[in-house]
């Protein structure tokens, strides 16, 4: 058996391990990828990589797929157009938030890559709502948001790599979405974004969050404290 450990309530991730989610149970060894699943020792690592890689390749594609809000948010011209494809439909009646909803993982990184080499003109301080996946608590670290312009002759680039993929969704079938559109309806100045991505088979995975009218999120806007996590 494995060496006794201290106690603490980091426990092991790997389930064949006789201490896999006992409470008390140390695991001192942290993967270096993810920072966050913990193991006895390098036997339950090795034990539980297969696994574990396939979430990993998940949970690196999510951090890409919120970097592309990010960016999204970080260019003025670009969100005043989404602005105006999701006041269209509300005004219509509909219920729903802006997606780019992408077949591949790559095709999202290709459009980060391609996003990142606009020129930054400014930064300018940034607050997401509380609640969101954006959201920088009391005592955190001051978040930027690099601010950023379409040069014209990549216009036409632009709209094959982002724009072509984004378009207005109505959907009551992801249960985490719901109360984030409750929240988008009660404003007028925020809308839900969302990125998806198609991975193996049949599946896909998301990723929602705020998209502010005024860069940020400012506690007078018309809208709740508090939102629940939009993703």
């Amino acid at each position: 058996p494995p060496p006794p450990v201290k106690k603490t309530l980091i426990t092991c991730s790997n389930p064949s391990c006789e201490r896999y989610g006992r409470p008390g149970d140390k695991a001192p060894l942290k993967c270096a990828s993810c920072k966050s699943a913990r193991y006895c020792d390098k036997e339950c690592q090795r034990q539980h990589w297969r696994q574990h890689k396939e979430f990993l390749s998940v949970a690196q594609i999510k951090l890409k797929m919120a970097h592309l809000i990010w960016l999204l948010r970080g260019i003025p011209g670009y969100v005043t157009h989404m602005f105006k494809e999701y006041n269209y439909w509300r005004e219509r009646g509909k219920r729903g938030f802006i997606e780019f909803e992408f077949f591949r993982w790559e095709q999202v990184f290709e459009a980060i890559k391609f996003i990142e080499e606009f020129p930054v003109y400014e930064d300018v301080p940034f607050v997401g709502m509380p609640g969101t996946p954006s959201y920088a608590p009391p005592g955190a670290k001051q978040l930027f948001l690099p601010q950023r312009k379409i040069p014209p002759d990549v216009f036409s680039r632009f709209n094959e790599l982002v724009e072509d993929y984004m378009h207005f969704t109505e959907n009551e079938n992801r249960p985490n979405l719901q109360r984030a559109l409750d929240v988008a309806m009660q404003c007028d100045n925020l809308f839900v974004i969302s990125v998806s991505v198609g991975l193996e088979g049949t599946y896909t995975t998301h990723i929602y969050d705020f998209v502010y009218k005024s860069v940020s999120w400012e506690p007078s806007d018309n809208g709740p404290v508090t939102a629940v996590a939009a993703k």
